[in-house]
């Protein structure tokens, strides 16, 4: 399922999560539109909590929002991944958890990370 970053949860997505829920369909949510004006991940992510009584455990978090949303934190594997712009090429660079992250994005890293399953080889 998909969810902007600026409206949040919408009606329609009430209706289908409902219909989820009654078939038992397993659900993976995306937040998408981070880059506009009024974008706020953790309304949306609270959104899925409150409205849908979901369980969102979150894998990625933005860096930024609006125009200054610049990347996105891994979760699984603790690392920073910024987008950039290299003579009109999009690229990526990956880089250790940023250190100006907001106080909330710190917290929430923190506690998914305990939380993150941990993959074995066999």
């Amino acid at each position: 399922m998909v969810y902007d970053a600026v409206a949040g949860v919408q009606p329609q997505s009430e209706t289908v999560w409902r219909q989820a829920n009654k078939y038992k369909v397993p659900r993976l949510a995306f937040i998408n539109k981070m880059d506009r004006q009024g974008a706020e991940f953790f309304k949306s992510y609270d959104h899925i909590k409150s409205r849908l009584k979901g369980n969102p455990v979150p894998i990625q978090i933005p860096i930024g929002a609006e125009e200054k949303f610049e990347g996105i934190v891994d979760l699984v594997r603790m690392k920073a991944i910024y987008w950039t712009t290299v003579r009109r090429a999009p690229s990526t660079r990956h880089a250790p958890f940023p250190l100006s992250s907001s106080k909330r994005q710190k917290s929430g890293a923190r506690r998914w990370s305990k939380r993150r399953p941990r993959l074995t080889t066999t």
